[in-house]
């Protein structure tokens, strides 16, 4: 059997599913200095690239299409960092699964990763934005979903989410008292034309993946004007 290397999936990883593996290798590798001594990236420049990664992440969630290019800038370097850290873990592990996985990175040939996990993901890359000439219409797009999933989209005018939102056995569960109005959109379509909407007012977009197993968390937020 060939020894287990750290696999690459965070390659194809976007907004906060990203962010959230990134940090993951940032705490893993940079505190625990005895097995991770002489990292080829040091903890002050991987810590730059993702603060960066997570602002721009941010501004493009918060601006849409505009902002996505210096988020792909940002994203394209964070990658970079973490194929690099990848490359350090593997000649430090030489194989060792629990090694690999202290760093931060799943590893090949885990055991522990023979059984698939069938639940829906969270979906990222959330987008909201107004096309131009158009007043009181939004458009929303949550980008390619799995086979077999479809999505609850949820447009919310004025005021975001709280956080802790569910979708159980088909009901939006709140932490906390709505009193501000929702509008919800079920289908196959990852895209959404939101209509009738207040001009000048700010709107909040989430979707919700479904299918067989069961309902994801919220995706990212993605707000603009109408």
């Amino acid at each position: 059997m060939r020894l287990s290397v750290c696999i690459v999936n965070f390659r194809q990883m976007m907004g906060v599913t990203l962010e959230n593996f990134s940090a993951g290798v940032m705490i893993g590798i940079y505190a625990n200095v005895a097995a991770f001594a002489t990292p080829t990236i040091t903890k002050a420049a991987y810590t730059a690239l993702f603060n960066d990664y997570v602002a721009k992440r941010k501004t493009r969630d918060a601006g849409g299409k505009a902002d996505n290019m210096a988020y792909k800038v940002s994203r394209t370097a964070l990658i970079t960092a973490l194929n690099t850290l990848a490359d350090y873990v593997n000649s430090i592990a030489q194989g060792a699964i629990d090694c690999i996985k202290l760093a931060g990175y799943q590893a090949s040939n885990d055991p522990s990763r023979l059984v698939p996990d069938k639940d829906p993901i969270a979906q990222e890359g959330v987008t909201l934005y107004r096309e131009k000439k158009t007043v009181g219409q939004l458009t929303s797009d949550c980008g390619k979903l799995a086979n077999g999933s479809h999505s609850l989209a949820i447009l919310c005018e004025a005021n975001p989410l709280p956080e802790g939102t569910t979708l159980v056995n088909g009901i939006l569960v709140f932490p906390t008292a709505i009193t501000f109005k929702i509008s919800l959109d079920l289908n196959m379509q990852k895209k959404r034309v939101w209509t009738g909407l207040t001009a000048g007012v700010v709107y909040y977009c989430y979707y919700i993946v479904i299918n067989s197993h069961g309902a994801s968390g919220l995706s990212n937020e993605a707000q603009t004007k109408a």
